[in-house]
């Protein structure tokens, strides 16, 4: 187990564990990361991106916003982090998109 608690931001907590296993010869075929639920999606987009041989596995978990996947859409409260979010998701990567998929020539 890697806890990550130095970084500033989402990419440092991807890019700070890679050099480290590195240095170590580790390079992970599988991975668990746990995030909170607003959060996870970004996470998993950002180590996919950083960590691009590695499969990774989410568990969600529920800080005390009290926001899940069942309950985001109920309140005002709720949807605004959840926009936010999802608009972050939106702007750290569509310019990574093409690299993801098999484009035909």
């Amino acid at each position: 187990m890697l806890r990550e608690d130095q970084a500033t931001n989402t990419f440092e907590n991807s890019t700070f564990p890679k050099h480290i296993l590195h240095k170590k010869g580790i390079n992970p075929a599988k991975a668990i990361l746990v995030y909170k639920s607003v959060h996870a999606r970004r996470a998993l987009l950002t180590y996919q991106t950083v960590f691009n041989e590695t499969t990774f596995y989410v568990k969600p978990v529920t800080d005390n916003s009290g926001i899940t996947k069942d309950n985001w859409y109920l309140d005002d409260m709720k949807i605004a982090p959840v926009m936010k979010e999802l608009t972050k998701v939106g702007q750290y990567f569509a310019h990574h998109i093409p690299n993801w998929v098999n484009r035909p020539n």
